[in-house]
């Protein structure tokens, strides 16, 4: 029964998505 694990991503790769996310918005806030 670990067909969870196998849909959800990784923690890790959840959170560098995250991360790259809020570089792109302080990017683009840092730019204006």
């Amino acid at each position: 029964m670990n067909y969870q694990v196998n849909i959800q991503p990784r923690p890790v790769e959840k959170v560098i998505r995250e991360l790259l996310k809020y570089q792109k918005l302080l990017l683009i806030l840092t730019k204006k």
